[in-house]
């Protein structure tokens, strides 16, 4: 996979999912405790059901080809332009208590 791909699904993940969200793909697709990439896509699927098809079809793609670090990439990648985004906010919210 290309990194404008990557970059891409990042974006992808990003609009798709709220903070919530984030917080259950975390637990429930990466999770080292879970052993089996089967078992991973179901809980993708359970998650992403109502999400972006497309996102959900390379998630679960990269995840039947065992690229988990791919799928821990774009995944990063969304979380931290989500944590700019709420940085960015708080900044907008700072200046508008300074004035």
């Amino acid at each position: 996979m290309e990194e404008h791909e990557i970059d891409e699904l990042s974006r992808i993940f990003f609009y798709e999912f709220n903070r919530g969200e984030y917080e259950v793909f975390r637990l429930e697709v990466l999770n080292r405790k879970i052993k089996t990439n089967q078992q991973r896509i179901e809980q993708a699927q359970k998650i992403m059901w109502n999400k972006n098809e497309v996102l959900l079809a390379k998630i679960i793609n990269l995840l039947e080809k065992n690229r988990l670090d791919l799928v821990k990439e774009i995944f990063t990648r969304a979380h931290r332009l989500y944590r700019q985004k709420e940085m960015n906010e708080f900044i907008g919210m700072d200046r508008d208590f300074g004035e």
